[in-house]
């Protein structure tokens, strides 16, 4: 097939996972043979692109048409970003940015990735060339501009009114979408509940696949005999990634700094630099280190049990599989698709964020029953093998590209928009 994925950023730009998700998926799909094509936003001044090979991989990168690059330095005021996320409610210059890319590209199907940046305004221009549409759903950009659904220190449980005005079209312009993928249960569910993609053919969950260092898990022995934890070898847990309120990093810091000696924290990533320099500053000590950046490979080798404990619904965080792929157990929040990767008792141990003292509970665990670690540890590997199975993942998302192709052929043409629809961001109909 002639494939064209559409996504907000590209590597060497990363702001999360999807971009890495993306870049394995554009990769070994150019491996099997097909013409892959990324279509992603740079930060040169539009209407400038750039081109280059990566892997096998043709990357087109288009300038933003908006206030400024959403990935340059430190965030700007709160009016300017509001002003940004107002044009990106449907922004329809870069509708017709996605329009004449994809008009001399011409490919079998195309698959939108994260949307922000470009906006719904793409879905119109695949629709107005008659090409077959997929949607890969990895957060909540459908329903908050900033994607997460978290305000202030809580998850939002239903949206707020600056939410409902920036998102008011976006339902009923999804009924241009032939096949939608959500990476979790969670965020499938949530979307259609809310009433999107009422128009498409394909509904499916395919989780995210990642393969360990080599391209095979690395596994990691259990902790030595099950021996209990003391002051002298204190049980090491980890936390990894972006230092964050979201991630909820402060209430397992709080939980590991009054859960007494026995506990070790070791924490790798970076955050906010304000934000980071202030959690060192009241946390960091002999029991509490701060790594910084390290190769998540090294990381996982030398803890014991890695923590989840996000507070925003996380849709599928890799960490979770990725620790289980490398023989780690979790402790994971009850939020978002954490539960679908952790079976309580099994690889891990889950815990409901709002309940006061849970997660301390959660760490003293494995404190006070020695032998857990290695209980749980012993499932992980095989808990986590459907995300490194990488040839089922690959056949599974083949077949979804090709549904889509095939629903597009049953719509047909009779409900398309004109280059002239793309230019004036008229929607079609929903037909």
């Amino acid at each position: 097939m002639k494939v064209a994925y559409l996504n907000t950023l590209y590597p060497p730009h990363v702001r999360g996972g999807a971009e890495l998700v993306l870049q394995g998926q554009a990769r070994v799909m150019a491996a099997r043979g097909h013409d892959v094509t990324v279509l992603t936003i740079g930060p040169q001044r539009a209407p400038q692109r750039t081109e280059e090979l990566r892997d096998g991989v043709r990357v087109v990168r288009a300038g933003l048409r908006n206030r400024y690059f959403h990935q340059a330095g430190a965030a700007p005021p709160a009016l300017e970003r509001l002003r940004w996320h107002w044009r990106d409610r449907d922004n329809a210059p870069m509708g017709r940015e996605a329009y004449e890319l994809l008009r001399s590209l011409r490919p079998d199907v195309v698959c939108c990735h994260n949307l922000a940046g470009w906006s719904i305004a793409v879905w119109r221009a695949v629709r107005s060339l008659g090409l077959p549409l997929v949607q890969v759903l990895h957060d909540q950009y459908l329903l908050c501009p900033t994607a997460m659904m978290f305000r202030g220190r809580c998850a939002c449980e239903r949206q707020c009114l600056r939410c409902r005005l920036l998102r008011l079209r976006h339902a009923r312009a999804s009924a241009q979408v032939d096949a939608v993928v959500g990476v979790s249960r969670y965020v499938l569910q949530k979307l259609l509940r809310a009433g999107f993609f009422a128009a498409a053919a394909t509904r499916e969950v395919l989780y995210n696949c990642a393969a360990g260092p080599g391209g095979a898990p690395c596994v990691r022995a259990p902790r030595s005999g099950g021996r209990p934890a003391s002051a002298a070898d204190p049980m090491r847990f980890g936390f990894i990634g972006t230092l964050a309120p979201c991630k909820g990093i402060e209430p397992l810091l709080h939980a590991v700094d009054g859960g007494g000696d026995a506990l070790e924290l070791v924490v790798a990533g970076r955050g906010e630099p304000a934000y980071e320099r202030q959690l060192r500053a009241r946390f960091e000590g002999a029991r509490i280190r701060f790594l910084g950046q390290v190769p998540a490979a090294a990381f996982f080798r030398d803890i014991d049990v890695c923590v989840v404990p996000s507070l925003w619904h996380d849709t599928l965080p890799s960490v979770v599989f990725e620790a289980l792929g490398s023989g780690v157990p979790v402790i994971g929040a009850r939020r978002g698709g954490i539960p679908e990767m952790i079976r309580d008792g099994y690889n891990g141990l889950l815990f409901e964020p709002n309940v006061p003292g849970a997660l301390r509970r959660r760490l003293r665990c494995f404190i006070e029953q020695p032998a857990l670690q290695g209980r749980l540890a012993a499932h992980c590997v095989a808990s986590a093998a459907p995300f490194h199975d990488l040839p089922r993942w690959l056949e599974h998302h083949e077949a979804i590209l090709c549904a889509a192709i095939d629903s597009a052929r049953v719509r047909g043409q009779a409900c398309g928009t004109s280059a002239r629809d793309v230019a004036t961001g008229t929607l079609p109909c929903e037909g």
